[in-house]
């Protein structure tokens, strides 16, 4: 009998290999935004061939021109520059994903989606010095979709909370800030699809459609992400509109197309031969404007139209109106009891959660934020506050994958509700996300979605 150490079995193992193909947008791959309106759409056509979706890679150059005696200021997840996103397919006009109201979705849904071991890692671009004043600056530090804040204090958030104090390195950093006053601010964005959490753009699987595809991207007011401010220190000190709106040029899509050609043939063949079936997540963003009231509750019919099974429902509140520099800050406020409820029946509390106790952070949410960005107590109540009820068990919701589970759609509608109570009448703007899971089919005819 041979020992362990001399016994060899061969293994011979079929990796994928990856090869980037820069993919310019059908119209312009530059844009003027709007200070105050929704622009686009930028029209992406990607043709028939193998890639990983998960991998792609959207890229820009965002310019916040330079404004006499004030600083230019740049939210620092800086997916909330994107307002929608589509993906569908032009032959049979499926719809892969639309994420409407996409800054809302990625300000609540990124942080809490993302893995910490991920976000340990992600370009820290310029740290907590200004941001470059040239595109050629920029290019060699560019930025991902947020990224740690690298600092024991100055991490302030739009509501004026130093969150570095409360979580010092690795709160994540809330704003870039130009270099000087009359300077212009310049961020070289690479955004990883698998940043676009629960979405079929984290799906990390080898994808072949025989028609095109077509990516559209609206991009953001420039409210929503930048504005002027009088002091370096801080992003709400003299906070007001740009004078100028930025521009948003060297659009590209870095698609990540498999060369492996056994991989290519396996996938090509399965496609045209058979079907090809992934479950995809598929978020739906709702807004409700609740006018000033300390009483403030709306529900959703849920059903098939969803997706097949309800994975999730995230929950969160901005204030009302959109003014600078709150028009994205979703922290606890003064939020006192609340609960959510399906059919009437609260979900995982029969009396509701008292956010004074902090019950909406250690009974409600920790499990489904455990591992995440979202790491305190104190990071949750000033600048991430979410609510999360989970059909996937109790588990972190940066774990969920592109797969099977949840609440039955297809067998009967439900509704869902919550009510929540605050200490003072205030107008806001909830926001929830109704993550389901729907069924991506790729054959020879094309694509469906259902």
């Amino acid at each position: 009998m041979l020992s362990p150490e001399l016994q060899i079995t061969p293994v011979i193992s079929n990796f994928s290999t990856l090869q980037y193909r820069n993919l310019a947008p059908q119209n312009s791959s530059s844009i003027t935004t709007s200070v105050s309106s929704v622009v686009g759409s930028t029209d992406i056509l990607i043709s028939p061939q193998v890639f990983r979706m998960a991998k792609n890679r959207l890229e820009f150059t965002l310019t916040v021109p330079a404004t006499a005696a004030v600083v230019n200021v740049v939210n620092a997840n800086l997916l909330n520059i994107i307002n929608r996103i589509t993906l569908f397919d032009t032959a049979t006009s499926a719809q892969w994903a639309d994420i409407s109201n996409f800054s809302q979705y990625a300000t609540i849904i990124t942080p809490a989606g993302t893995k910490f071991v991920d976000y340990s890692t992600k370009a820290a671009g310029f740290s907590n010095v200004g941001t470059a004043t040239t595109a050629a600056l920029a290019g060699v530090s560019a930025c991902e979709d947020m990224t740690k804040c690298n600092s024991a204090t100055l991490n302030i958030t739009g509501n004026g909370v130093d969150d570095a104090i409360k979580n010092p390195f690795f709160s994540r950093k809330q704003f870039y800030i130009s270099a000087a006053v009359n300077t212009a601010a310049v961020i070289q964005v690479s955004i990883p699809f698998d940043a676009i959490k629960l979405s079929v753009f984290d799906l990390d699987k080898l994808m072949f459609c025989p028609s095109n595809l077509m990516m559209s991207i609206f991009w953001s007011a420039a409210s929503t992400y930048a504005w002027t401010a009088t002091s370096a220190a801080s992003p709400v000190t003299g906070a007001a509109a740009l004078a100028v709106a930025p521009t948003i040029s060297n659009i590209n899509l870095a698609l990540a197309v498999e060369m492996n050609t056994l991989l290519i043939k396996q996938t090509i063949d399965t496609v045209q031969e058979q079907t090809l079936t992934y479950p995809i997540n598929y978020p739906t963003v709702t807004r409700t404007i609740i006018p000033t009231t300390t009483a403030h509750s709306y529900s959703i019919n849920l059903n098939r139209s969803y997706g097949a099974n309800l994975k999730y429902l995230a929950t969160s509140f901005f204030p009302s109106g959109g003014a600078i520099p709150t028009i994205l800050v979703h922290n606890r406020s003064d939020l006192g009891q609340y609960n959510t409820f399906i059919n009437s029946i609260g979900i995982k509390s029969a009396a509701g959660f008292n956010s004074a106790l902090s019950q909406d952070y250690m009974i409600a949410n920790k499990a489904y934020l455990e591992g995440s960005v979202v790491q305190t107590v104190d990071n949750y109540h000033d600048a991430e506050w979410i609510h999360i009820d989970s059909f996937f068990g109790e588990s972190p919701l940066a774990d969920q994958k592109n797969e099977i589970a949840g609440l039955n759609l297809s067998l009967s509608q439900s509704v869902w509700s919550i009510q929540a109570n605050f200490a003072t009448t205030q107008p806001l703007s909830w926001v929830t996300v109704v993550g389901a899971v729907k069924y991506l089919t790729l054959s020879r005819d094309g694509s469906s979605v259902v």
